[in-house]
């Protein structure tokens, strides 16, 4: 984050998935707002349940994979943040 110190606005996504490391770094992530003040946390891991409609293939066991409709609201997610 030291290399981005001087970039006026910082937008970093949580993870959403069931590996073992990824609670852990989202707890981190959560936090870097209260250490460097250009940073906004998006919290996918919590607004993934809220996509409405077939968000994410059901093929792929870890239900990581976007369906068109998940990448739409994913995208609109973070251009929401880009434009506030």
């Amino acid at each position: 984050m030291n290399e981005l110190q001087d970039v006026p606005r910082v937008i970093v996504l949580t993870d959403d998935n069931d590996r073992q490391w990824v609670a852990s770094n989202i707890r981190q992530l959560r936090v870097v707002p209260a250490h460097y003040e250009n940073v906004e946390v998006i919290d996918w891991d919590k607004l993934a349940t809220q996509c409405r409609g077939h968000c994410l293939y059901r093929r792929h066991r870890d239900h990581l994979h976007l369906t068109p409709r998940g990448q739409q609201y994913y995208s609109q997610l973070i251009l929401d943040a880009v434009n506030s």
